[in-house]
């Protein structure tokens, strides 16, 4: 089943060029009023618990608001018929229930809505795929850093497989009540020439393979991101991340890209969004996922010298990891009475690095430090110094 997204677009766009190139003659642009179409959209896989999301269609010229559905009845069954999994409405049409798809097996989800009927699909949760890092590194031009990525992924000829290739930036911010590192994951645009890879996009956040030209057998497939996008020696490190997807995950996903692309363009040709939902739209996909990560070093402070002083005064902050290539070192000290602090700046007064190397800085005591420890921000991620005490 397939939705045409653009017939509509252009009709209404040939009919207002015709309104507006006559100005004696009124044109009556007629939209048909269709009926309502639900939407369902899951990705399921055996690493998070059940979850769909149920919307109504909207008209291509409707700019408004999704209409989410919030009353449907929602069911999981195996291969069987079985129901393995009832799903309870949360918010913004997303349902959810505890427990989880397994890998290799075959789920139906049934939405049963009121006053339209019932949509189903079927997915089968693939494989997990075995993927092994090539030779990715950082290099830096001009002091652009650029980014080349290498990763292995061994096929298995016993079946079709489909694939998604990502690059995800790593950062760590410091919890300024517990004081924790936590990390969170961006995507990273990059691009690739292997003729295996579907490059939409001048630069994609993700890559769609099928195993059409390595089926049963192991391939290298290199990614680079743009020189001076990939802020290196901001980031704690890369995630290289490999999915096995549905075939129906994939058809969706690549020409939702394609209608994307195609978009801002009134000329181009009908696009199809594919769709695998009987008696709906959107798609019902399974993907498992095998990842690694390049960490960059954790910066280190063994000693500083003096542990006290004023304003004005130097302190030479020694460690390990302490200067970035790539990236400018940052230091702070911490400005409010109690110690907290921020990741956005509260609390944090930035302070000039006069001197630098990976095992030795030398910085300045700003005029609003408290009494408290020093903060060093290098490779992505946090040290701090022992308590460095201001004389009065």
């Amino acid at each position: 089943m397939a939705l045409n997204f653009r017939i509509l677009k252009n009709a209404f766009i040939a009919a207002l060029a015709v309104e507006l190139g006559a100005c004696e003659m009124v044109t009556e642009i007629q939209i048909p009023n269709e009926p309502a179409t639900p939407v369902l959209n899951a990705a399921i896989n055996p690493d998070s618990a059940w979850s769909i999301n149920l919307s109504w269609a909207r008209n291509i010229l409707d700019s408004s608001s999704f209409t989410y559905i919030t009353n449907a009845a929602v069911t999981i069954t195996d291969e069987g018929g079985s129901t393995v999994a009832t799903l309870s409405y949360e918010h913004d049409g997303r349902y959810t229930s505890d427990g989880k798809p397994e890998t290799g097996k075959t789920y139906t989800v049934i939405a049963d809505i009121p006053n339209f009927g019932k949509i189903t699909s079927t997915a089968r949760v693939p494989l997990v795929p075995k993927i092994s890092n090539g030779a990715s590194r950082i290099v830096t031009f001009d002091n652009a850093p650029q980014g080349f990525f290498s990763i292995w992924v061994e096929d298995d000829a016993a079946e079709k497989n489909f694939y998604e290739i990502s690059l995800m930036q790593i950062s760590e911010y410091q919890d300024g009540e517990t004081q924790e590192l936590r990390r969170m994951f961006f995507p990273i645009y990059a691009q690739s020439d292997h003729p295996a890879l579907t490059n939409i996009l001048p630069y994609e956040s993700s890559f769609l393979i099928t195993d059409n030209l390595f089926s049963g057998k192991q391939i290298e497939l290199r990614l680079k991101t743009e020189a001076g996008t990939y802020p290196a020696g901001k980031s704690r490190g890369v995630a290289i991340c490999v999915r096995s997807v549905t075939e129906d995950y994939f058809n969706y996903v690549t020409t939702l890209k394609l209608q994307y692309k195609l978009d801002q363009d009134p000329l181009a040709q009908p696009l199809d969004v594919k769709t695998n939902i009987q008696g709906g739209l959107g798609f019902f996909g399974a993907f498992t996922q095998s990842a690694f990560m390049i960490m960059n070093p954790m910066p280190v402070i063994t000693s500083i010298q003096p542990t006290q002083g004023r304003s004005g005064d130097l302190v030479v902050i020694n460690g390990e990891n302490l200067d970035s290539e790539s990236a400018a070192t940052y230091a702070y000290f911490i400005s409010t009475t109690d110690g907290s602090f921020s990741p956005g700046g509260f609390g944090l007064v930035p302070t000039p690095v006069i001197e630098s190397s990976p095992t030795r800085l030398v910085v300045v005591v700003p005029k609003q430090a408290k009494t408290n420890r020093i903060v060093i921000r290098a490779h992505g991620t946090y040290a701090f110094s022992d308590i460095f005490m201001i004389l009065d």
